[in-house]
């Protein structure tokens, strides 16, 4: 399984939520951001692509306040693809569940869980996509 370093540098920061607390001295919270990993596997027919990718699963670490588009883009750079040729798909239990669509969602609302997988489609050289 290929493996995406795991990243070493802080999480997007979250601003403090201001809760409670008397009106001119609001209580500030912080919020637990909590890491995730994902398998990612892909659906591709270009023979270089598939010598770079391997067969082995990649897998990638998120938080769950990080975007679908975050989690694509960091997808894309270990492949070495290009973000406007790929539609990333829920792949539960090895089945392409459905497409994730909406890249500025969060992985914690689409919902995405720790080790689930996920499969990049490649657009073929003709334009078409293979689902």
């Amino acid at each position: 399984m290929l493996i995406a370093p795991k990243p070493t540098y802080p999480w997007p920061q979250l601003p403090l939520a201001t809760v409670g607390g008397a009106a001119n001295k609001p209580k500030e919270v912080q919020i637990e951001l909590v890491q995730m990993d994902f398998g990612v596997h892909i659906e591709t027919d270009d023979p270089a692509v598939k010598a770079r990718v391997g067969t082995s699963p990649l897998k990638v670490w998120m938080s769950k306040v990080q975007t679908v588009g975050n989690c694509l883009q960091q997808i894309c750079a270990q492949w070495e693809l290009p973000t406007d040729k790929v539609r990333l798909w829920d792949y539960y239990s090895s089945t392409r569940y459905s497409r994730l669509e909406n890249l500025e969602a969060t992985v914690a609302s689409v919902p995405l869980y720790p080790g689930q997988l996920l499969l990049v489609e490649h657009q073929k050289s003709d334009g078409s996509w293979h689902f």
